[in-house]
């Protein structure tokens, strides 16, 4: 049996391109199991160079997350919290975590690694970096400098970019019959390139699999006419009479309670979601999907 190790220098440069020129007063979180709980190490950007050889080690035995965002200064670090949406100072760039076939995963939709990978390479922009996670790809899109975000509208702002940049890749994929989960919260954890997946029981590494020195400014994302277009950006529309049918697929793709319904209505026992409620779905469902050349 191959036996994989990890890689201070990979976590390191891991998170110098998610960090660059981290507020030495921000809080960088870094969060593992212990004793049968998920705690969690508050550091300040200036302590990384001396963790990544402590994080190398502990990742051996355990999987090993970093969060996404910055910490507010303000913030009180405990062990027992990575903190909150509220509590994000800053992040590097956005994010989308793509499944592959070739991993654990509870969706059976899924690409294979070669497909994602095309899928990918399709997308109409670039990704910064991608890092294999063993089971699928984390996507980055890297900006030019962090995105200080210091009030709430900076921080609503934020959140929903990332949501619509990572609709985008949703829709794209659904259309392909494949399933993205929805990773678009700004206190999000995934693993740091450089350590291992246990997911399995066989630790598998974690490693930068592309960079790209392509880097973006938020503004520059938002306008980009390739942009999914959700409910939060809708203007609302003042016209009245008939309208043509509308492309049901990315709705269903962006919601998983019409998917479950949908899917799963042959099985469901809730009284709330009875056949009864659900065949009129699956029949508009399907009705609509025929007007509309969709799947």
């Amino acid at each position: 049996m191959t036996t994989f190790s990890t890689n201070p220098a990979e976590i390191q440069h891991f998170f110098d391109l998610l960090f660059p020129d981290a507020p030495s007063n921000a809080y960088v979180v870094l969060s593992g199991p212990s004793q049968g709980k998920l705690l969690s190490k508050w550091l300040s950007p200036s302590q990384i160079p001396q963790i990544c050889g402590p994080l190398a080690t502990q990742a051996t035995r355990s999987d090993m997350y970093i969060n996404l965002g910055l910490r507010h200064p303000n913030c009180t670090p405990s062990p027992e919290t990575r903190g909150e949406n509220a509590d994000v100072y800053a992040i590097g760039g956005l994010w989308v975590d793509c499944d592959h076939s070739g991993g654990r995963h509870s969706a059976q939709n899924l690409p294979t690694q070669d497909e994602l990978m095309k899928f990918i390479q399709s997308l109409p922009f670039r990704f910064s970096l991608l890092v294999d996670s063993s089971g699928g790809y984390h996507c980055y899109a890297l900006f030019k400098e962090l995105w200080i975000l210091d009030t709430p509208a900076e921080r609503d702002a934020a959140a929903l970019l990332l949501k619509r940049f990572q609709r985008t890749i949703q829709i794209q994929a659904a259309a392909q019959g494949w399933k993205v989960d929805s990773t678009a919260d700004l206190a999000r954890v995934l693993r740091p390139a450089g350590t291992l997946n246990h997911k399995g029981g066989t630790p598998k590494p974690v490693t930068i699999a592309h960079e790209d020195t392509i880097r973006y400014n938020p503004s520059a994302i938002a306008d980009a006419p390739w942009l999914a277009t959700i409910e939060d950006t809708y203007t609302p529309s003042t016209a009245t009479g008939d309208f043509p049918p509308t492309q049901l697929e990315p709705i269903v793709a962006g919601c998983a309670w019409l998917r479950h319904c949908r899917d799963d209505a042959a099985t469901l026992t809730l009284k709330c979601c009875s056949n009864n409620a659900v065949e009129p779905l699956r029949a508009a469902y399907n009705q609509a999907d025929k007007g509309s050349g969709a799947r």
